[in-house]
Parts: C-alpha cells; sequence; structure tokens
C-alpha cells in the first residue's frame, strides 16, 4: 500500500474504482423529509483511500494553525468554536461605546460547493510542497459516486466539484478554501489564477472578520465598509 501511494508522486492517479464512493443521505433533525436540502450526504469511501486521506490530513492537521490566521477556530488543531463566540460577546460589548457593524453569513452546503480550480490555487498560494499537492491532486482525478436510497442504488455519477463529507481530509480542505484565500493579507494571490478574480478587503484595526467552521462574522466600523 505505501508503494501504491508513493507511485502517486510521479502524477500517476488512482483507478477510477479505487476512487469510487457510495453516498448515503442521513435525514436532518426537523427538516421537511420532501426536500433534497433537508438531507446530509455522507461519502462512504474505500478503507485504502480513506488510510491515504488520513495520512495526508495527519500531516496537514499540525501546520494549519501555522498557515491560518487565529480569527479561523473551525477544523484547526486546539481551537473551539467557543472562542469564537467569545470574541463576538466582546466585540458586541465593546459596540456599546461606540458604533459597529457585525454581519453574519453562512456558506451553504459549503462541503459540496468547493471549486477544485480555486482550492489547488489556494495551497499552491500558500506554498504547500508540490508531493504534497499532487497527493491530494490524486484524490480528485477522476471521483465518481452512487446515490444509494432505501436500499436501491443510482447510475454511477462523475464528482466535478465539492469534498467528501466521510473524508479525513475533507474538513481541513473546507477551512482552508475558500475563506481564507481571499482575506489573508501574507499571500501573493493576485497573480495566481483563478484567484486573481477575488476581491479582498484588506484587514485592518477597523475591519475584522472572524470564521467559525462555514459561518463568518466581519466587524467593522461602518464608515469603512
Amino acid at each position: 500500500m505505501a508503494e501504491t501511494f508513493n507511485a502517486l508522486i510521479s502524477d500517476h492517479s488512482f483507478h477510477p474504482h479505487s476512487l469510487a464512493a457510495t453516498i448515503v443521505v442521513i435525514p436532518k433533525e426537523g427538516k421537511d423529509p420532501q426536500l433534497c436540502s433537508s438531507y446530509r450526504p455522507s461519502s462512504l469511501l474505500n478503507s485504502d483511500l480513506k488510510i491515504f486521506a488520513a495520512a495526508l490530513a495527519n500531516r496537514l492537521q499540525p501546520v494549519l494553525p501555522t498557515l491560518v490566521g487565529r480569527d479561523q477556530v473551525g477544523f484547526i488543531l486546539a481551537r473551539e468554536a467557543r472562542d469564537g463566540t467569545s470574541q463576538t460577546l466582546n466585540v458586541i460589548q465593546r459596540a456599546r461605546l461606540s458604533p459597529m457593524l457585525l454581519l453574519s453569513t453562512d456558506t451553504e452546503k459549503a462541503f459540496d460547493r468547493v471549486s477544485w480550480p480555486f482550492m489547488f490555487a489556494t495551497l499552491r498560494a500558500m506554498n504547500l510542497p508540490p508531493k504534497f499537492i499532487t497527493w491530494i491532486a490524486s484524490l480528485y482525478s477522476t471521483p465518481n459516486a452512487k446515490v444509494r436510497v432505501n436500499s436501491v442504488s443510482s447510475e454511477s455519477l462523475r464528482i466535478r466539484n465539492g469534498t467528501r463529507q466521510g473524508c479525513p481530509l475533507s474538513p481541513l480542505l473546507v477551512a482552508l478554501t475558500p475563506f481564507l484565500a481571499s482575506r489573508n493579507p501574507s499571500w501573493n494571490l493576485y497573480d495566481v489564477t483563478p484567484l486573481s478574480q477575488v476581491w479582498k478587503a484588506p484587514l485592518t484595526p477597523t475591519r475584522y472578520q472572524l470564521t467559525l467552521t462555514t459561518s463568518s462574522f466581519i466587524f467593522s466600523i461602518p464608515k469603512v465598509v
């Protein structure tokens, strides 16, 4: 298995059958069962693929805190959502002394809507090792899936975007893409396509963004929004 994984460095990819997944849908509590949006998809992956993804996640997780600003708490080692909640409450308390704007945003189906070109451009802009990016790319070469509902599987579907819920590496990629790539002033993103099209407002003492998991809070003095 180690030889197979190391062979991916030479731009080899997994066999399409290895990248196949069975998607099962889990109903969300309190949602209308007649709507597709009321279900959460979970990908059942091959064991060898999950072992490989877990190995990559174990290498990436320890360095995430150095890549991601302190205002990002979702999926980051040794950071918790309550840290962000405390910061938000502190800012709200400060707003009692001076006017301030609070904008709360939420990304719908964040895992499913990750753009692969954007994701890999982000990884390159962060100067991750090319070998490591090649390994990640091998997971997204020819992924496909069948949706299983009521013990019946659909025809095989080609996956063209998103990260799989059920993959050990997926939450870390979601944490890096796209929230941080569009706003970290230390990364040279304007020279990278497709990131060159991203509007990036510089973070200043008068503008601050806090990202939890798939939600963001933006604080600003109204005159500088």
